[in-house]
């Protein structure tokens, strides 16, 4: 393979796409150079870490490492069973916002592979939308369930506790919650509008 040799790192400076700068250590020059080549032919011969890796009788051959100026661009190769491997190059918060990638294949070309990862997701969200509903009707607060459920539970608690503390009681946990509750919702809304 053939090395486009620089003493800079930078050293592809956008000759074509297919192209990608590497490093590399040899014999012949002791310190890290750059060589701009071919990344699909880099990539599918066997990853190496060291030179002695990858020597073979009676050739110079040096192990390489992609090299990036911006220290967050990566080279991804991503290997799938139909066709040659992906290569991808950028971040790799990038490559997860916009691969998605499944195990699952559909048997026939009319069925999609989205009801099999999109309908338990949307049964999750019904439950976690349920039980949030349930919590929020749970709330000791006025009209709601939680003011009933306050109610009988101050009464089996304390069943001899005077009508007029009773009362009192109630009236105070209601307000308490009620408050509550108009704060929390008038949060939400703020971190919304504000």
């Amino acid at each position: 393979m053939k090395f486009n040799q620089t003493s800079n790192y930078d050293c592809c400076q956008n000759l074509s796409q297919k192209n990608y700068c590497f490093l590399y250590h040899s014999k012949q020059h002791l310190t890290q150079n750059g060589a701009c080549m071919e990344a699909r032919s880099v990539t599918n011969h066997p990853p190496c870490l060291l030179n002695s890796d990858c020597q073979r009788q009676g050739n110079d051959v040096s192990c390489v490492h992609p090299f990036s100026s911006d220290n967050i661009t990566r080279l991804i190769r991503i290997v799938h069973s139909q066709g040659p491997p992906i290569l991808f190059v950028g971040s790799i918060n990038e490559i997860y916002q916009t691969v998605k990638i499944q195990s699952y294949q559909a048997k026939y070309n009319f069925v999609s592979t989205i009801l099999i990862t999109d309908i338990p997701l949307f049964f999750q969200y019904v439950a976690a939308f349920s039980f949030a509903l349930a919590f929020f009707n749970a709330v000791p607060c006025y009209a709601f369930d939680g003011q009933y459920i306050l109610l009988a539970l101050i009464e089996y608690l304390s069943p001899s506790l005077y009508q007029r503390r009773h009362n009192r009681l109630i009236l105070f946990s209601l307000i308490f919650g009620t408050c509550l509750l108009i704060i929390n919702i008038s949060l939400a809304f703020a971190r919304y509008f504000l």
